[in-house]
């Protein structure tokens, strides 16, 4: 019983470490892209696009190009913060 648990509480740690990483890969790109916005809105911001493509407002996002991409998460940030170019 103890061994499972030590397992299982090994595997859940790992999985976890492994969001937060690819969670902060984004959040970097997302910075290097746009440079001359904040951290925070861009975390703000990622999580609304997340949101968005969980509940299917974009559609089929298989076919979407980085431009496609960049101009819904600026729209994005357009609508929280009123930040224009």
């Amino acid at each position: 019983m103890k061994k499972t648990a030590i397992t299982a509480t090994v595997i859940l740690a790992g999985v976890t470490l492994i969001a937060v990483n690819r969670w902060q890969t984004y959040i970097n790109d997302l910075s290097n892209r746009f440079p001359n916005l904040d951290r925070k809105v861009i975390r703000k911001a990622y999580k609304q696009f997340l949101k968005n493509a969980a509940d299917d407002k974009y559609g089929p996002m298989s076919d979407f190009s980085d431009e496609k991409m960049d101009a819904l998460f600026m729209e994005i940030v357009r609508e929280q913060t009123g930040y224009d170019e």
